[in-house]
């Protein structure tokens, strides 16, 4: 993304900064200084946690973020796209939005903040697929929000994709001239 002057969001488990496959505090503070969003993220699917481990995590993630001074603080993403109107009540409180996995592009005349739309990318997913919706996005004027999870040079997990289909991706959008920004 540096290499086309854009940054990103990325949605951090803070228990997991610095595990093995996980970004470290100096990732974190790298992509800081450069302009990117760090935003709220979980391990767990929020639904499977007990009212009081929701909030309790909330709580935590937010305390981290805020002490940390991260730009994009005010963000989330709900584990595994995964909540309902309890969690997102919850959620509202402690941050100004919450993003989903729910494959849709994200109207730009309606926006509710505490679902915002994504499309996950899986190692599955196709170049020419992607490129349909950057296409689809210019055409119907709406937010395309895309979200990779780890790049890698030879996916073999789900959530992996390919470093060079990536970049194939990357340079499509590039070419596209549309308006790239974090969350």
């Amino acid at each position: 993304l540096d290499s086309y002057g854009w940054s990103g969001t990325s949605y951090i488990i803070p228990e997991l900064i610095g595990s093995s496959g996980y970004l470290t505090e100096k990732d974190l503070n790298i992509l800081h200084q450069a302009g990117w969003d760090n935003s709220g993220h979980g391990e767990i699917d929020l639904r499977e946690l007990s009212y009081e481990e929701m909030v309790a995590h909330l709580r935590r993630t937010k305390k981290y973020l805020y002490e940390q001074e991260y730009q994009g603080s005010e963000n989330y993403a709900y584990p595994n796209g995964g909540y309902n109107k309890q969690i997102e009540q919850e959620m509202r409180k402690y941050f100004a939005t919450g993003r989903t996995a729910s494959g849709l592009s994200q109207s730009l005349s309606y926006l509710a903040p505490g679902r915002i739309n994504t499309k996950v990318i899986s190692r599955d997913t196709s170049v020419a697929e992607i490129k349909q919706w950057v296409d689809e996005a210019v055409s119907e004027n709406t937010w395309l929000i895309l979200t990779w999870h780890k790049l890698v040079d030879n996916p073999g997990h789900d959530i992996e994709y390919s470093i060079s289909d990536f970049n194939e991706v990357l340079d499509y959008i590039h070419t596209s001239d549309i308006e790239v920004m974090p969350v």
